[in-house]
């Protein structure tokens, strides 16, 4: 019954962020709020099959509401903005923090701290592969990553790479050549929470 409770949970926070979310994504292209909202929905039901502790779950509730808007924003734009970017990792790091476990806390920022040197190495080695906005992006989707365990950022980092190549290539097919990675990412962030 709680799981039933969690997925239904899950449908209402998606409802109630759809017009937020859609402000969000307006700022920057021309949103689709349906699709937006049965996307959250989803990502936020599938969230409810792995219960963690209250802050860890109210950090990755948020950051998939986050990561849809931005998903929206970088494929249409390319880009990932600053201003939804930048505030959620204080606040993300600040959340973690509330579960007092300062082991945890410490591999989360960890974590976030070598993925922000190894993207910023591609992106510094290769710019026009990976764009400065990923490299943001990884240090904050690290945070919960790494409060679960080395583990999960490592699947994050198969997946993301697994899907960023399954998409080039039927992008390809399609004759285009220049996708965001920010997605990718986002996605690939996603199952390895699932698969934690």
């Amino acid at each position: 019954m709680g799981m039933v409770y969690s997925v239904l949970f899950a449908g209402l926070l998606g409802l109630a962020c759809a017009r937020p979310l859609g402000a969000a994504v307006g700022a920057h292209t021309t949103p689709n709020i349906p699709v937006l909202t049965i996307t959250t929905m989803g990502l936020l039901a599938a969230l409810a099959f792995t219960p963690r502790p209250l802050p860890v779950t109210a950090v990755l509730a948020a950051l998939t509401v986050l990561g849809v808007a931005l998903a929206a924003v970088d494929t249409a734009l390319h880009r990932l903005p600053d201003a939804l970017v930048l505030p959620a990792w204080p606040l993300t790091a600040a959340t973690l923090a509330l579960t007092g476990d300062r082991a945890s806390l410490t591999r989360a920022l960890a974590a976030s701290a070598v993925c922000l040197t190894a993207y910023a190495a591609v992106h510094l080695a290769a710019p026009a592969a990976l764009g400065f906005g990923d490299v943001k992006l990884a240090a904050l989707l690290a945070l919960p990553l790494g409060r679960l365990s080395w583990t999960t950022v490592a699947t994050a980092t198969v997946c993301t790479i697994a899907i960023g190549a399954l998409w080039a290539l039927a992008a390809a097919r399609a004759g285009r050549t220049h996708l965001p990675y920010g997605p990718s990412m986002l996605l690939g962030a996603h199952l390895a929470v699932l698969l934690a």
